[in-house]
């Protein structure tokens, strides 16, 4: 959503899980449980499939519901890792559409949890902003989670 102020340096907002980001991890599929994105007003059944052939980057099938209407676009989540590894989990996220290259939202990893296993991630944080000029910047939040329904105790933790 479109709020007042610049965004801020997204590297900072990284836990030291996110900092040591592997994207292998994030792949597979993902229920959305929590968003702040306008572009989500009136979706249900959010859900995000992630792949990646060459990582770190990642392609993500997002798939919605508007009403009874299916609706789903592949995002592509191209890395601002550098040589020094301060850009981990930091991307540019775009539609994988015509034109999509116009629109690309500063993004990255907030946090990420490890599922039961150990071989995944079985949670994750991601924020994306983007400044649009005269102060005010849009705002994107999601918390997704491989779990359908999510326990009341993993939100608080």
């Amino acid at each position: 959503l479109a709020s007042p102020g610049p965004c801020p340096d997204l590297s900072d907002l990284r836990t030291e899980r996110a900092r040591a980001l592997d994207p292998r991890k994030l792949q597979g599929f993902y229920y959305e449980q929590l968003y702040h994105d306008v572009a989500q007003v009136g979706a249900r059944c959010q859900t995000l499939n992630i792949t990646s052939s060459s990582p770190p980057q990642l392609s993500c099938d997002f798939s919605v519901k508007y009403g009874p209407v299916p609706f789903t676009i592949r995002e592509v989540y191209e890395s601002e890792e550098d040589d020094d590894d301060d850009g981990v989990g930091v991307y540019m996220k775009r539609a994988d559409v015509p034109g999509g290259q116009f629109l690309e939202l500063p993004t990255v990893f907030v946090d990420v949890a490890d599922d039961d296993g150990g071989e995944g991630y079985g949670a994750f944080t991601v924020y994306s902003c983007l400044d649009v000029g005269a102060g005010v910047a849009v705002r994107e939040l999601v918390i997704a989670t491989r779990e359908r329904e999510l326990e009341v105790h993993r939100v608080d933790a």
